[in-house]
């Protein structure tokens, strides 16, 4: 199978609506759900996980029990799903013709290769993958990543095994809206996870927001985090502000970015973007580099792009491995000025790229390659 980015074809299915929420107690990988001898198609899927990639899980893991009839969905960071429609698909079936799989290679059993058809949906960060992620990578039919940048990496890395592009998307929640909030401060927003702090750029972005806005009391920086130990913040800067990002739904996520007058994605390395696309999708103006992954979807039309940094090495945290980007701090400063200094452009801005990207990205659109490829 060569590498590939196919195109959706055009039947039409009736498919589940799902919604889910972001709690922070990921669990390491579990297989004890019930058998589903029936299933033709196993999905596993870490439904519980602490981050953005819980929603992938939940979009993919939906629309492919909405295309077929015979799947079974193995939530292997423990427990039941809980999106109600793919509860009624929880099962294992280890004899499953097809088993597709979403997370890290590194979480993947052995005897996974027991099924005759084995799928792989994984991401990376940085320019290339470990050597760990290349052994079992090869050992799949098919590797479905998420952006060019992606596959790059992966066959740079020494993955042989097929490729294919299918890109992430947007929940229908994330679209132009009212606001909810109350304040005439300029706000800006952020989120990120604690552990990955460093490579969404926080600390640039903190000591931006500092510079551009000295002396300033009509602006503000919002921060979604899931670590509880940021909440309430050590925070010096009474204009700096911690919001919780566990157990919140996409419906409360969707408003915080239209709440926002700007969302500020200051990554040194992305496998896709989801939160840029989101933010994108529901109008509101965006600040975000376009290399890595970003690349696929972000551009000048679509946001204040920030200039990238020198090429550094990622630190060995997690699964990173490689090299990514620098945080340019002076051009970061320079965009955050001028998001404040032309708002009502940049708001406009985001009107017109908000209807593009909600027809581009929808995950009943971007998903139809995969399962086409899965069935």
């Amino acid at each position: 199978m060569p590498d590939s980015n196919p195109t959706p074809h055009a039947e039409t299915r009736e498919r589940i609506e799902f919604s889910f929420s972001l709690p922070w107690h990921a669990v390491g990988p579990v297989f004890d759900a019930p058998a589903s001898d029936a299933a033709r198609i196993q999905v596993y899927a870490p439904m519980g996980g602490g981050d953005s990639y819980a929603g992938v899980a939940a979009a993919v893991a939906g629309e492919i029990a909405a295309s077929f009839d015979a799947v079974a969905l193995c939530d292997y960071t423990g427990g039941e799903p809980r999106v109600p429609a793919l509860r009624e698909r929880h099962g294992l079936n280890r004899r499953a013709d097809v088993a597709v799989f979403l997370g890290f290679p590194t979480h993947v059993p052995d005897w996974f290769f027991d099924h005759p058809v084995t799928i792989g949906l994984f991401v990376c960060e940085a320019d290339r993958i470990l050597p760990e992620w290349v052994r079992l990578c090869n050992r799949f039919d098919l590797v479905v990543v998420p952006s060019t940048f992606c596959r790059t990496a992966f066959r740079a890395s020494g993955v042989t095994a097929p490729l294919a592009v299918v890109p992430h998307g947007v929940h229908p929640v994330f679209r132009p809206g009212p606001r909810t909030r109350r304040d005439d401060r300029l706000v800006f927003h952020a989120a990120f996870r604690h552990h990955v702090a460093e490579r969404k750029g926080y600390p640039q972005l903190r000591r931006a927001f500092s510079r551009a806005f000295a002396g300033r009391t009509d602006v503000a920086l919002s921060i979604a985090t899931t670590d509880r130990r940021w909440l309430p913040a050590a925070e010096p800067d009474p204009r700096v502000e911690f919001l919780p990002a566990w157990d919140v739904g996409v419906e409360e996520i969707a408003q915080r970015y239209r709440d926002a007058d700007c969302v500020v994605c200051p990554s040194r390395g992305e496998g896709f973007g989801l939160v840029p696309l989101e933010a994108i999708a529901c109008g509101t103006p965006v600040i975000s580099p376009a290399h890595t992954g970003l690349a696929d979807f972000l551009t000048e039309d679509n946001a204040i792009v920030l200039e990238p940094g020198a090429l550094i090495r990622a630190p060995r945290i997690d699964h990173l491995c490689g090299l990514y980007y620098d945080v340019d701090e002076s051009d970061l400063e320079r965009c955050l000025r001028r998001a404040a200094d032309r708002l009502d452009d940049e708001r406009e801005r985001a009107r017109r790229a908000s209807g593009d990207i909600r027809a581009r990205y929808p995950w009943r659109v971007v998903l139809e390659p995969l399962v086409r490829l899965v069935g």
